[in-house]
């Protein structure tokens, strides 16, 4: 059970890492926000909603 606890959690850490990589590469170097033309916070926040965040919690709170 703790095994897959955090398993989840890093599962979820894999994908906040994907997203963080999009936006890195879309970003002008030295930008701290893409381009607001781009689209890309639409997506981002689209996709970052729809996470499941619970695995962050009980058994693996604090991990991040």
């Amino acid at each position: 059970a703790i095994l897959s606890d955090f398993g989840a959690a890093l599962a979820q850490m894999r994908a906040l890492l994907w997203l963080a990589q999009r936006v890195l590469a879309r970003s002008e170097p030295g930008c701290l926000f893409p381009p607001e033309e781009s689209g890309l916070s639409e997506a981002v926040l689209k996709e970052y909603s729809t996470m499941h965040n619970g695995c962050f919690y009980g058994r693996c709170l604090g991990f991040q």
